[in-house]
């Protein structure tokens, strides 16, 4: 407010006005010391506005100068003037502590002391002065002292407070993004984001390991290689202020190092007995170790140095799942048991959506394959000819038939047909594996696709079938077993699916004419 100087110095001057109308005032003595306080109250408030880091200073100074001259105007008239010198006393105690007080009790000293000897303040005056601001120093420095404790205690309990209202604010988020989650690898970014992220749990390592059998290898990890680099990351996070959401949608940062070593981990069971990762499977519970020996992680793990670190296992339905290994190997932050706490909750949080994600995944392989044969039915060959289609994706078609099924049915019964479907189903996937994939079209009926596969190339695949299927012996059966197999080529003999199969079933038609256990991708 710009007037406020003016209207400042119409009040000041209105109370001078009182004052002047009281009978018995020295409006020259009294007056002044007014006037005084009026100067020095806009001095400190300019402090306050301009030069904030001064203010508590000009305030002790300004009422210790206010009562010295007071005490100048008044001590003839008032034994008990020297006494104003508490209300400084009390301020520079709250303003600046023991030190503070200490220092005014001094200056307040020497100025009795200068008094007593020039203006003749009586020693009796002086000594008693002194001894009542003594003990009043003494019982303010008390009372200042149990102040700041229940402050600091009250800091301390709201920090407490915050930090738990931020972390069910983190969990909230990390529940409601795991919710749209179907994927591990997603699953594993999003709860170590949260563990290392400036936003989350702040740790600046994370590690991922997961339990597969009585083996336990490395998934995931996220974390900076150099604290140059730790730094950089925090620092752009809380320039961005950026919340999870926002870290989890930016481009991934990923420290390729610590993931390559992570990726090459695997511990079984019973060769590593003291690794900490391996005790944290077995004993179910969390691991908060000080002044560790990284040579326990063994000689994968030993070179990224973990000496200060928490191990806590994911455990779903009484079973661990995976551990988590977190460590602040950069700004030396100490782990303490709230956030080992907070850590335990994430890592619950984290299984239950890790065992949602193993039932999805469940789900959907039953709902896409075979359950005699076990490659994909004929729902998912049609998703992934759309697929492949969509997306301009060049393929082989094979389309492969059992010659002579019928015979295994009506000579060695049905559950010999459907053992040697099985057989065919196996070598197909194994056959296939790393081409491409193989479902089950309707009866004796199997198809293969393999993208990006030019036409010899999946002669060679068709051929190596064959002989997979040849070499094959099943039990209590004198009859061989033989594929023939028809191939057409996505564009190249046409852009329609329905098409593409015709012209791949009419091939192995002509492979079954043409003597059986052939191959044929030109009808003849």
């Amino acid at each position: 407010m710009k007037n406020r100087p003016v209207l400042y110095v119409i009040f000041t001057g209105f109370i001078l006005y009182l004052l002047y109308l009281q009978e018995g005032l020295n409006l020259r003595e009294e007056g002044s010391i007014l006037l005084l306080a009026s100067a020095l109250g806009l001095t400190v408030n300019y402090i306050r506005s301009y030069r904030p880091k001064f203010h508590r200073l000009a305030v002790v100074a300004g009422s210790f100068s206010l009562v010295l001259y007071a005490l100048l105007v008044l001590s003839n008239t008032s034994p008990l003037a020297p006494l104003l010198f508490l209300f400084p006393l009390t301020l520079s105690i709250l303003g600046h502590g023991i030190y503070g007080g200490v220092i005014l009790y001094l200056l307040t000293g020497a100025a009795l002391s200068y008094h007593h000897q020039i203006f003749g303040l009586s020693e009796e005056v002086y000594l008693g002065t002194m001894i009542i601001l003594g003990c009043a120093l003494v019982s303010l420095l008390y009372f200042s002292r149990i102040h700041h404790q229940v402050v600091k205690n009250n800091e301390e309990w709201l920090q407490k407070l915050h930090a738990k209202i931020n972390e069910m604010t983190l969990l909230r988020d990390i529940t409601t993004s795991m919710q749209s989650v179907k994927d591990l690898k997603k699953l594993d970014t999003i709860v170590l984001t949260a563990i290392t992220a400036g936003y989350g749990l702040g740790f600046n390592r994370g590690l991922l390991f997961l339990v597969e059998e009585d083996t336990l290898v490395g998934e995931y990890a996220i974390g900076p290689s150099s604290r140059k680099e730790a730094y950089r990351i925090w620092g752009d996070v809380v320039i961005k202020q950026s919340n999870l959401h926002e870290v989890l949608d930016s481009p991934e940062e990923k420290d390729e190092t610590l993931l390559e070593v992570v990726s090459k981990v695997s511990l079984p069971f019973s060769e590593n007995e003291f690794n900490p990762l391996i005790r944290c499977v077995r004993e179910k519970t969390p691991l908060l170790i000080r002044q560790g020996n990284p040579e326990d992680f063994g000689p994968i793990l030993e070179k990224l140095s973990f000496e200060n670190y928490a191990v806590v296992p994911m455990i779903s339905k009484d079973q661990v799942v995976g551990v988590y290994l977190v460590d602040n190997c950069f700004n030396q932050k100490p782990i303490q048991d709230e956030d080992l706490d907070a850590l335990i909750t994430f890592s619950g949080q984290a299984a239950l959506a890790f065992e949602n994600i193993r039932l999805y995944d469940k789900i959907r392989t039953l709902a896409i394959t075979d359950e005699l044969t076990s490659v994909y039915n004929h729902r998912h060959y049609k998703d992934t000819i759309a697929r492949y289609m969509e997306s301009g994706i060049s393929f082989i078609l094979m389309v492969i038939d059992v010659d002579d099924f019928k015979s295994f049915n009506e000579l060695y019964g049905h559950a010999t047909g459907d053992q040697v479907l099985q057989e065919v189903g196996r070598s197909l996937k194994n056959a296939v594996r790393f081409e491409g994939e193989a479902f089950r079209y309707g009866g004796d009926e199997f198809t293969i696709i393999l993208p990006g596969r030019t036409r010899e190339k999946a002669l060679d695949v068709a051929k190596t079938i064959q002989d997979s299927i040849l070499s094959m012996a099943l039990h209590k059966v004198d009859h061989p077993l033989t594929l023939s197999i028809g191939l057409a080529a996505y564009p190249e003999d046409t852009t329609c699916e329905k098409e593409l199969f015709i012209l791949a079933d009419r091939k192995l038609k002509s492979a079954k004419e043409s003597g059986k256990n052939t191959i044929h991708w030109e009808v003849v």
